[in-house]
């Protein structure tokens, strides 16, 4: 018997259900959060201008011809949460890259990095670490807390590439008998329903993803009415959320980061 062709990845998967759309419908719109193949992008484009069908990615972030991506300010984001930890007096800070596979890791991470050299943070190596797991629960951020606790680092202040992680840190820090935001602070990215009702409530970057989908909804239909020429990208603002994991510390107090 042949063998087995391999199962497809969600991102071609998504891909291939936008072309399949495109081939019936007057429009399409793409929400991506997984990187794209090159191919899977080339095919969706090449759909597109055979069909002349407007098509807009929400958070796509690779460019491709033909296609709208509305997408966030990541260094504005970058900007608002860095600039809340220095405020408040924070200056050794921690950093939760995303996972490799996911369209804004990247780009956040070239983002923070540029934002913490203009305001004067440092970003060490060893305050560094990365998700890896494919998985949307706050266990995603526990083990990488763990790790970065093991290297026995010290730190004030967490950033975390979305809310899923930093919950899961913050039971990692707590769990270490650290507290937060007594001995760490930790901000997070998305403003998911849970991050308002978790303990400590959340501090966050609000990532408007149903305004983003109302502006490429209205793009598409510009399009398809004639009003609005093509665009290749769409940005979008996003917003510092203030809760409870996030507190001034005194630049002369001892830097929290091992188990007590």
């Amino acid at each position: 018997m042949p063998p087995e062709a391999p199962s497809p990845t969600p991102s071609r998967r998504r891909i291939g259900l936008a072309v399949l759309a495109a081939a019936v419908a007057a429009a399409v719109i793409v929400a991506s959060g997984i990187r794209t193949r090159e191919s899977a992008s080339a095919r969706l484009s090449e759909w597109t201008e055979q069909r002349a069908v407007p098509v807009v990615a929400v958070a796509g972030h690779r460019r491709i011809n033909g296609i709208t991506n509305v997408v966030i300010d990541h260094r504005f984001a970058a900007e608002l949460a860095l600039t809340h930890l220095y405020s408040l007096g924070h200056r050794h800070i921690a950093f939760i890259r995303g996972q490799p596979f996911s369209s804004d890791s990247e780009e956040r991470w070239r983002s923070i990095v540029a934002a913490a050299r203009q305001i004067g943070i440092p970003i060490k190596s060893e305050l560094v670490v990365q998700l890896d797991r494919d998985i949307s629960s706050p266990e995603l951020g526990y083990p990488v807390m763990q790790q970065l606790l093991s290297r026995g680092q010290q730190f004030t202040a967490v950033v975390a590439f979305n809310d899923m992680s930093a919950i899961g840190a913050m039971r990692a820090l707590q769990d270490s008998r650290l507290q937060v935001p007594g001995d760490v602070s930790v901000i997070g990215f998305d403003d998911i329903q849970a991050a308002a009702f978790n303990s400590p409530r959340l501090t966050t970057i609000r990532q408007p993803m149903s305004n983003m989908g109302r502006i490429a909804a209205q793009c598409i239909l510009n399009r398809l009415h004639g009003t609005e020429r093509f665009r290749e990208q769409i940005t979008v603002e996003p917003e510092l959320v203030v809760r409870e994991s996030t507190r001034a510390i005194e630049l002369t107090k001892p830097v929290a980061g091992k188990a007590k």
